[in-house]
């Protein structure tokens, strides 16, 4: 199941999220931005279908996996 961007970023308010996401951002058509995509506190941005859109490519931590992949359907990206 995959859940809304509004669902997961009333979760990252709520601290249901792991620390490390700063926030939870939907797809914008008019800037180019095609995918949903969630932001960390180290600067990086993952997309949706687990390519990163910016910032360091790195692994997830198992809780940003547990809440991303497991609980919300996003697609893992590549490990290093």
């Amino acid at each position: 199941m995959s859940s809304t961007v509004n669902q997961m970023d009333q979760e990252r308010k709520r601290s249901q999220a792991p620390a490390t996401v700063k926030r939870v951002d939907g797809a914008s058509t008019n800037i180019g931005d095609s995918q949903d995509h969630v932001h960390f506190t180290d600067g990086s941005a993952l997309k949706r279908d687990g390519t990163w859109k910016h910032g360091p490519e790195r692994n997830l931590s198992r809780e940003e996996r547990k809440w991303l992949i497991d609980k919300h359907g996003w697609t893992s990206p590549a490990k290093k």
